[in-house]
C-alpha cells in the first residue's frame, strides 16, 4: 500500500518531521547497524513506528525484499521494494565516494527491470548516513 504523505494533518506533520529528525541525528538507531541486513531491520522498524504513529497502519506494513543479481536475474543481495521504491542498503556510513557510480548502476539495473515498466520508479543508495 502507498500511503499519502502530501496531505499530512499539522499533527501528522509534526510526528513526520520528530521521525526525520531521529534518523538524521547524531543519536540516529541507524549507527547501531552492523551490517546492510541490520540496517535494513532497523529503518524497516523505524518505519513501521512511523506509519503507526501517522495512523496509517494498525500493527506493521509488510514491506518485500527481492534478490538480484546485477543483470536483473532473482539471486543476490537482498533489496528493499516498498510501492514504488528500491532501497540498495549498504553498510552504515560504509558507502565511499568512489563506490556510489558502481551502487547507482546497479541500482539503475533494478529499476529498468521490466516488471517496472510503465511505473515511475524511485531507487536510493542507503547507508544510514
Amino acid at each position: 500500500m502507498i500511503h499519502d504523505f502530501e496531505n499530512l494533518t499539522n499533527e501528522q506533520l509534526d510526528i513526520y518531521n520528530q521521525f526525520k529528525q531521529k534518523i538524521c541525528s547524531r543519536n540516529t538507531p541507524l549507527k547501531h547497524a552492523k551490517s546492510e541486513e541490520d540496517l535494513r531491520y532497523i529503518f524497516e522498524n523505524e518505519l513501521n513506528l512511523l506509519l503507526r504513529n501517522l495512523g496509517f497502519i494498525e500493527t506493521y506494513e509488510p514491506f518485500q525484499h527481492e534478490r538480484h543479481h546485477s543483470n536483473g536475474h532473482i539471486g543476490g543481495k537482498s533489496d528493499f521494494l516498498y510501492g514504488n521504491t528500491i532501497i540498495e542498503y549498504k553498510a552504515f556510513n560504509l558507502l565511499s565516494k568512489k563506490d556510489i557510480e558502481t551502487e547507482k548502476i546497479q541500482a539503475q539495473n533494478y529499476l529498468k527491470d521490466e516488471k517496472y515498466l510503465g511505473i515511475k520508479m524511485f531507487g536510493f543508495l542507503f547507508d544510514g548516513v
